[in-house]
């Protein structure tokens, strides 16, 4: 019978508070080791989903680097709306934009996924997406949600775990 340190070092790369959230509902012994990386542009003519699952992939493979042994896992969502991927906001003024946008549409929600063996430098990853519908926003609405600070270093300016939780009317998982 295995013991639990016995058990592979889960590294996460990633600060997100809810992926760690997560892996810690799950039981898992983990360390947090965010990639410093930064995310590289849309090749033209890449989907979506590529996108996403290839940001994944380079960022395992840039914390593998510091790691002889341990599993990272490494993750990467993106919002697409209207065709259009919406990055992290880089002002408060952008992440306006991107909550008008959103306002009374469906987009994606797409998040590629990595798991790599550090010992065996091996790697795995795929990608889910999520079509979400935002009802209408009023400004008053949009400028309330951005003074609480919560769209920043959000891919489409929010999370759907926080404040912005109000403003979604529906949401359909999709197959990949």
């Amino acid at each position: 019978m295995r013991r639990n340190r016995d058990k592979p070092i889960w590294i996460l790369a990633s600060a997100s508070p809810r992926r760690k959230e997560i892996l810690s509902r799950l039981g898992l012994r983990f360390r947090v080791d965010p990639s410093g990386m930064e995310e590289p542009r849309r090749i033209p003519h890449e989907t979506p989903s590529a996108y996403a699952v290839r940001v994944a992939r380079l960022k395992a493979k840039e914390v593998a680097g510091k790691h002889k042994s341990g599993l990272i896992l490494s993750a990467d969502t993106i919002v697409v709306a209207g065709g259009r991927i919406l990055g992290k906001p880089e002002t408060r003024l952008e992440a306006q934009r991107m909550m008008r946008r959103l306002s009374g549409r469906w987009h994606e929600v797409v998040t590629g996924i990595c798991l790599m063996d550090c010992a065996l430098r091996r790697l795995r990853s795929n990608y889910s997406r999520t079509r979400v519908h935002f009802r209408h926003l009023s400004s008053a609405e949009i400028e309330w949600y951005l003074r609480s600070g919560e769209y920043k270093d959000k891919a489409g300016a929010y999370g759907v775990q926080g404040y912005a939780s109000l403003f979604y009317r529906s949401h359909r998982r999709l197959l990949f």
